[in-house]
């Protein structure tokens, strides 16, 4: 099934020099953009988050201005990691110290989304999206509905693509549905049962939809 709001927000890119963001012109945002896309991986990454989020978003029914919003936290969730050696980020086995400098991309990405005052306000979701529902996340120790409804989708989102993508960490990644069994068994711990609840209804009932998110 191809749902047409999945096309209602993209950014596009004018010979190389022009971006469009939701029809608002912003030159920092133009620039993150840009820079972004530099990165294939995590652009791809990014974009697939923002796919699974905005699935889930519209399966909790978030208005359609919400599930786009949500999107846009989602292609720059990770965003701060342009900003992390890549030694670190291509490493199998990272030492506590590297794990530490890690840990600080969800700041940076922050940091980075402030400096355009159109992304600015998706900054909060890019710094929470590693909190975990019980209180054991990073980098404050949110819990629960401390953490905000967008960061706690895109932190299920990001795990997923992350399971089923490959990582320099593990032999092999997981299968969607494997990927989904695996976070049902993280619910209430790292993530809100509510978001792992309608994933996994979304799994059962829409696997198709899932697929889609991947395009």
């Amino acid at each position: 099934m191809i749902r047409d709001y999945i096309w209602r927000w993209c950014i596009i890119v004018n010979s190389g020099r022009y971006s469009t963001l939701l029809g608002t012109q912003d030159t920092e945002a133009t620039m993150l953009v840009n820079r972004l896309q530099l990165c294939p991986e995590l652009y791809g990454h990014g974009s697939r988050v923002a796919n699974f989020a905005i699935e889930i978003a519209r399966e909790m029914g978030l208005s359609l201005q919400s599930q786009e919003q949500i999107k846009i936290g989602g292609i720059f969730h990770d965003i701060g990691k342009l900003y992390i050696p890549n030694n670190i980020l291509e490493s199998k086995q990272l030492t506590l110290q590297e794990w530490d400098i890690l840990k600080t991309h969800s700041q940076l990405g922050r940091e980075a989304m402030e400096q355009s005052e159109y992304l600015s306000q998706f900054g909060t979701w890019v710094l929470y999206h590693h909190e975990r529902f019980d209180g054991s996340g990073y980098p404050e120790g949110l819990a629960r509905e401390q953490i905000p409804l967008a960061a706690r989708i895109i932190a299920v989102a990001d795990s997923l693509d992350a399971m089923i993508s490959y990582r320099p960490y593990r032999d092999q990644s997981f299968s969607i549905i494997e990927a989904v069994y695996e976070l049902r068994s993280l619910s209430g711990i790292q993530y809100d049962p509510n978001v792992i609840e309608v994933l996994d209804y979304i799994s059962q009932r829409n696997f198709l939809s899932l697929l889609m998110c991947l395009l």
